[in-house]
């Protein structure tokens, strides 16, 4: 019989700490290791801990939300990634600069290559198992096991071949976006099956996109100056969209330069990147923005990504020299829901021999997953399984992973004897 146990929740700890700080600086010192290269492609969090940056050809990356960072690994003989995605708690998957996809399923530690579904990765963003990337020549193409295979959707269906495709944000297995250069910006709401065309009403490159359902989304565009910067909102899924630009304009901002990445916590809290190093926030839909963050050392770095993950918004920009380029803020009034992301759960026996018995405290769906100590999977049921068979283990070590739909986990260790 399941055994549900109460969750704990430090919810207080997510409270804490509304300043932006920096936690990643090519060039200097980070705990024990040195960090030396001055670029950086992208980055992924999992949650407030567990992340990766990618700076082409080597990736970095912590397990402490930061304050650490492993030394250098490098990604050879595996050309450029260009984008990177971490997909759970031990999930990793990239996008190179040839086409290439490659996954890790030991947080990192090796990768393997998976597919060459496209050209030249530009982007990629996953729900769940259901992922989509896009690439340099408008292609994209999307998988619905978790990067394991990959469908090619033809640039023929989007954009021709001629204009970059840089942003993707996939809302549901269904619902996603798609944008880039030259106001190319497409969505399918079939799980990729087919594809329309979104019209802003404006010209120009997109700079950044973010869809908080299938409905309600913001991008940025910028399409040469002069006031040619603009933020736009729908809530009707890009049938119609209305101009945010100037209440930007009256906090502070320039439109002549490209406003960067865009992030929604909800449908009133919308963080973007604007001119002059800055960050600006609006709690109200848009209606009014504030300056939330201003990069002093380095007034001339856009913030070209925000991503959310673990109670916690990161910004980072690419620009050259050692400027510190990712930054992290925990968000006000978030967290309580993301502190449920450890998933109790105990096993017995321990030592087993046939059989292990699983207890967790959640209704959801979900996986366990049983690895050896070396990374590799050996054993995956349904997280409702109470009774798993494990009788054909070698004697040893192994770790239990439990993961529910929604992205709650946890670990746990027992010996096989």
């Amino acid at each position: 019989m399941k055994k549900f146990l109460l969750p704990i929740l430090l919810a207080g700890s997510f409270m804490k700490g509304q300043t932006w700080a920096p936690i990643f600086t090519p060039g200097t010192p980070t705990g024990t290791t040195t960090i030396s290269q001055t670029s950086l492609n992208d980055f992924s969090f999992y949650n407030n801990n567990l992340g990766i940056v990618s700076l082409g050809y080597v990736y970095h990356l912590t397990t402490d939300g930061g304050a650490t960072w492993s030394h250098w690994k490098d990604f050879s003989p595996y050309p450029q990634n260009k984008a990177v995605f971490y997909l759970n708690a031990t999930d990793i998957v990239t996008g190179t600069g040839n086409g290439r996809i490659y996954k890790s399923t030991d947080n990192g530690n090796t990768f393997t290559q998976k597919a060459v579904p496209v050209s030249d990765v530009m982007a990629l963003d996953f729900k769940g198992n259901f992922g989509v990337l896009v690439d340099n020549y408008c292609k994209a193409s999307y998988s619905s096991d978790g990067g394991e295979n990959w469908t090619v959707i033809s640039n023929t269906v989007l954009c021709g071949n001629l204009s970059a495709m840089k942003h993707v944000n996939v809302v549901d297995a269904n619902t996603t976006y798609i944008c880039g250069n030259n106001t190319n910006f497409f969505k399918t709401t079939n799980g990729c099956v087919n594809w329309s065309p979104v019209i802003t009403g404006y010209t120009g490159n997109y700079t950044g996109l973010n869809f908080i359902d299938a409905n309600t989304g913001f991008v940025t565009i910028y399409s040469g100056s002069p006031n040619a910067a603009r933020l736009l909102k729908t809530t009707d899924g890009g049938s119609t969209w209305s101009n945010l630009t100037p209440a930007l304009v009256a906090a502070g901002s320039n439109t002549t330069s490209t406003f960067g990445a865009v992030y929604a916590i909800d449908a009133n809290t919308i963080y973007v990147g604007v001119d002059g190093g800055k960050i600006m926030v609006s709690t109200d839909g848009g209606a009014t923005f504030t300056t939330d963050f201003t990069h002093t050392s380095c007034t001339s770095c856009p913030f070209s990504k925000l991503k959310y993950a673990g109670g916690v918004l990161f910004a980072s920009h690419s620009s050259g020299g050692t400027t510190s380029k990712v930054f992290k803020k925990t968000i006000s009034g978030v967290g309580i829901n993301e502190v449920a992301k450890e998933l109790i759960f105990s096993i017995y026996p321990n030592p087993a021999q046939d059989f292990l018995m699983i207890e967790h405290n959640t209704k959801e769906s979900g996986k366990v997953k049983i690895y050896s100590t070396d990374g590799k999977l050996v054993k995956e049921a349904d997280l409702n399984t109470e009774k798993i068979n494990i009788s054909f283990l070698n004697a040893g070590v192994y770790i239990v992973k439990t993961e529910t739909e929604s992205g709650s986990f946890g670990y746990r260790k027992f010996v096989k004897e």
